[in-house]
């Protein structure tokens, strides 16, 4: 349930089609209908908000500033219609959380079952994606929180808790032919790797590695968007994969058959923190889980050697 006007929602849903029949379809109304909300908004307003192309529909100008302010009033609505929904539930609620591929381990480790068995009746929408990603979502409204790594400068909606830093390393399963002994970039190329290439920043750190020793950076045999299946397929082969290195020997997580591989000055270091959107409505549910998630990053952190 949303509280902006219906007009409105209209007008966003048609904006972000960019068609009238998609927007009906999405929204299980008629195209009239839809017409006619957006004729009584012109009409509010005295000016065009919606033109039409040989694609579809566009805002016009002044239909692009309705659409910034529209969709600022929509998340602060519905942070309102949250915050006053978890008063009439008590200790029921909602927490929405957005992690990092690389950090899932350690937000769902420090949030199931933890919090499940302090909040019976609470749910959890937990959902991973890169940082960029999580970023937009939060800036839209649609997560209370997210763990990621930092960037160096944040959208002036949002603002960020910086509670630990990681590097990332080359990892292999225990056993593999090139632990126990120093290994080089270049044996490293001999080797099948398996990872992300497009979008996020795990390879871009893998191809500064080995351009830095003047090597090309190893082509992936296997490309994956779902971070498991690069470090199980590590932990039970002879692939080469990325990972924080706190990751190796994790046994929450599952992953203790994993060796880090030290080549002095090898690593990729990040800062990782926790985002939220200024003066966001953050529910009792959403406080509990961000601080279950603060502490356990900052005992890995203590973990972690300078």
């Amino acid at each position: 349930m949303t509280l902006l006007d219906r007009d409105l929602e209209y007008f966003l849903a048609i904006a972000s089609h960019a068609s009238l029949a998609q927007a009906a379809l999405s929204l299980d109304v008629s195209q009239p209908t839809l017409s006619r909300s957006i004729q009584r908004l012109e009409r509010h307003f005295g000016i065009a908000l919606l033109e039409r192309t040989a694609l579809g529909v566009e805002p016009t100008e002044a239909g692009s500033r309705l659409i910034k302010r529209a969709q600022v009033a929509k998340v602060a609505l519905d942070d309102i219609s949250r915050e006053i929904k978890e008063l009439a539930d008590g200790l029921a609620g909602h927490a929405r959380v957005a992690s990092g591929y690389t950090l899932w381990p350690l937000v769902s480790g420090a949030l199931i079952p933890q919090l499940r068995l302090e909040r019976p009746v609470s749910t959890i929408t937990l959902d991973v994606m890169i940082a960029d990603e999580i970023l937009e979502a939060i800036v839209a409204g649609g997560y209370d929180f997210g763990v990621c790594v930092l960037p160096s400068e944040l959208p002036f909606a949002l603002e960020a808790e910086e509670l630990m830093w990681d590097e990332l390393v080359p990892v292999v399963r225990k056993g593999h032919p090139l632990t126990g002994r120093g290994v080089t970039l270049a044996e490293l190329r001999k080797y099948p790797w398996i990872g992300f290439r497009s979008k996020v920043g795990t390879y871009d750190s893998v191809v500064a590695m080995f351009n830095e020793e003047g090597l090309p950076a190893p082509e992936y045999a296997v490309e994956t968007s779902i971070y498991e299946v690069a470090l199980e397929a590590a932990a039970r082969s002879d692939f080469v994969t990325m990972a924080p290195r706190w990751l190796a020997g994790w046994r929450p997580g599952g992953f203790a058959s994993l060796e880090v591989l030290n080549l002095p000055g090898v690593a990729y270091r990040r800062h990782i923190g926790i985002v939220t959107r200024r003066h966001a409505h953050l529910g009792p549910i959403a406080q509990r889980a961000m601080q279950l998630i603060r502490e356990t990053l900052m005992q890995v952190q203590s973990r972690t050697p300078r």
